[in-house]
């Protein structure tokens, strides 16, 4: 039985609160600086009010003060907002990741994932050998 919990990866981010109507305009202004995985959008709900919306930062930025980003991105999102850095963390679990990033994580290193046609092409002729198996034994 495969241990799904085997691949929880924990992301410790952080996040900026921004007024929902100011979001669209931060999100230019933070091009390249937001998280980017696919499947994952980098603006989500604020738990605490309705009017807030959470701008969650790149993995890479780790520094509450934003020193990563260039200070007149930082400036021009100051003239809009004023900015409130939160952390936030999420798991990504067992049913975000491809079937590819779970087989390269449950076969034995150094051998390949198989390719959807190796697939398709392997299984209906092991079939068809097994079912015909008996009259080789003639």
């Amino acid at each position: 039985m495969l241990d799904e919990k085997r691949f929880d990866l924990e992301l410790n981010l952080l996040a900026l609160r921004v007024l929902r109507e100011h979001c669209k305009l931060a999100t230019r202004i933070l091009n390249g600086h937001l998280l980017d995985r696919p499947r994952i959008k980098p603006v989500t709900e604020d738990p605490t009010s309705d009017k807030n919306r959470y701008m969650l930062l790149s993995e890479k930025i780790i520094n509450p003060e934003l020193s990563e980003i260039p200070a007149g991105k930082v400036d021009e999102l100051k003239e809009l907002f004023e900015i409130q850095v939160v952390p936030y963390s999420m798991t990504l679990g067992y049913s975000y990741w491809t079937a590819d990033h779970i087989l390269k994580q449950i076969l034995p290193p150094g051998l390949d994932v198989p390719s959807s046609f190796e697939t398709i092409v392997t299984l209906p002729t092991l079939i068809y050998q097994m079912s015909y198996s008996h009259t080789r034994m003639l």
